[in-house]
């Protein structure tokens, strides 16, 4: 059992090699973002997750657009060892609760990241403060504006 963790762990660290490198499309919707006004709490952020099971944390930068009425996108960027980078979306509901805003979410990061991915949280137009549910445990994201 042990044996199997140890390989899907490596074979995890090779994929977060393999996808990170050069400026993505990510750095460069990022660049385009920041231009623009934000709006409510979408636009771009910044911060840190952690997986408290695991102790691991990294930075994290994360661009939240509107798709429809009470329905978002998440765009993320989340960096480990500050070298190896996995790219990721999470598609939401958020309902503004007398300017916070309550949502919830998930996606599913595939075996070699833990599988499926549940989101909740709450966010003011400064700050967002998440908690997250996966295979591999729970942790914590918490973002602000850059």
């Amino acid at each position: 059992m042990r044996f199997k963790k140890i390989i899907a762990s490596t074979l995890g660290i090779l994929f977060l090699i393999v996808t990170g490198g050069c400026e993505s499309a990510f750095s460069k919707q990022w660049s385009a973002v920041m231009e623009q006004p934000a709006e409510g709490f979408t636009g771009c952020w910044t911060g840190i997750w952690s997986n408290e099971t695991r102790d691991w944390e990294g930075s994290l930068r994360c661009i939240i657009t509107n798709k429809q009425e009470d329905e978002y996108t998440a765009n993320l960027e989340a960096k480990w060892l500050a070298v190896f980078a996995l790219h990721y979306s999470v598609d939401f509901q958020a309902v503004n609760h007398g300017g916070l805003w309550h949502f919830s979410g998930e996606t599913d990061l595939g075996f070699f990241s833990d599988g499926l991915h549940s989101y909740s949280g709450k966010a003011s137009n400064e700050k967002i403060y998440t908690t997250c549910q996966c295979a591999g445990g729970r942790g914590t994201i918490e973002l602000h504006r850059p």
